[in-house]
């Protein structure tokens, strides 16, 4: 699949800091890939998360170039999410369909996530819309990164 691999580059939270984002796909067996992200502050070094899960392709008996995606992921803020969404050669578009907390999860409380990955140019555009407790969904984050492979 086209976003195999890691993909390392440079990210902007919306009104807030620019990151370093690594972000890798690896295949752990047919249609699941390992999904891990990190995302630090340069300047600093300052960690602002990690997150690790699954992405699960079933393609289409009709047209295996497009299909279902699916997303579990879970971050250091103390929760996870499950997305559900499409796929389709270059992108994938995914819609959160439920998401779990610690009793300690940091607050305001995400309550829903809408996450774009599109192939651009042989490059991994990521785009991440947030809702939480304190405002309505709205665009989050966005990066741009590029394949680590030589």
């Amino acid at each position: 699949m086209w976003f195999e691999g890691c993909w390392s580059g440079k990210g902007k939270v919306v009104n807030g800091p620019e990151y370093d984002n690594k972000m890798c796909f690896t295949k752990t067996k047919d249609k699941t890939y390992l999904f891990e992200q990190s995302f630090v502050i340069p300047a600093s070094g300052f960690g602002l998360t990690v997150e690790t899960g699954y992405l699960r392709i079933h393609p289409n008996k009709e047209d295996s170039s497009k299909g279902k995606a699916e997303l579990i992921v879970c971050g250091g803020f103390g929760a996870c999410l499950t997305h559900e969404g499409t796929y389709e050669k270059g992108k994938i578009d995914l819609n959160s369909t439920g998401i779990i907390r610690t009793s300690t999860a940091k607050q305001p409380f995400v309550t829903e996530t809408k996450r774009r990955f599109f192939n651009s140019n042989g490059q991994l555009l990521h785009e991440m819309d947030l809702g939480s407790t304190a405002h309505e969904i709205r665009p989050h984050l966005n990066a741009q990164l590029s394949s680590e492979k030589k």
